[in-house]
């Protein structure tokens, strides 16, 4: 008898080690990524307004980058230039974990700060999309599916188009179709 309370005790040991390390492994390398730490980290110090504190006078650094998100988006839609704006449709990606048999469809409207592009299929559209292409390509189907990446995949959209163009400021990016079949 007290051959098999040692044989369960050992299984059961060895049942909450493997636990522990899928929640590890979930945790730290499938729900996140370097940018969202990234992220986080440039809005720490950042003064937080008096509305922006929730109702126990904290905030979350998620919270505090969607705020942020929300007041940089804020703009007047009668300024836009059409020229310097720059449309991608139905951009089809296969997630780097799904090996093809899952695919995402997003849509962007990048409006661009200075750069102009010139006409449909220039260069700078083709680096634009290779670029886009490239970063989703890269990310796993549970981080596009998490809803509270989405300000950081619009982030990192941000600064992938503001890198390729070279644009001094961020350009403001409107993502009009999100579909994942």
């Amino acid at each position: 008898m007290k051959k098999y309370l040692v044989k369960a005790a050992i299984f059961l040991g060895i049942s909450v080690l493997q636990l522990a390390l899928v929640y590890v492994v979930l945790r730290f390398f499938v729900f996140s990524s370097p940018v969202e730490s990234s992220a986080l980290e440039e809005t720490k110090g950042k003064p937080v307004s008096q509305d922006s504190i929730t109702t126990t006078g904290t905030q979350s650094p998620i919270d505090q980058l969607l705020r942020q998100e929300d007041e940089e988006d804020r703009i007047d839609l009668k300024q836009l230039d059409k020229k310097s704006m720059l449309q991608m449709d139905n951009l089809v990606i296969n997630p780097s974990d799904t090996r093809g048999k899952k695919f995402l469809v997003i849509s962007l409207t990048i409006y661009l700060n200075t750069t102009i592009i010139s006409e449909p299929g220039s260069a700078e559209e083709i680096a634009v999309k290779d670029a886009i292409i490239t970063l989703l390509a890269r990310k796993s189907l549970y981080w596009i599916i998490n809803i509270d990446n989405r300000p950081i995949l619009r982030e990192e959209l941000k600064k992938t188009v503001q890198g390729v163009l070279k644009e001094p400021k961020p350009p403001k990016i409107f993502i009009t179709k999100f579909v994942l079949q």
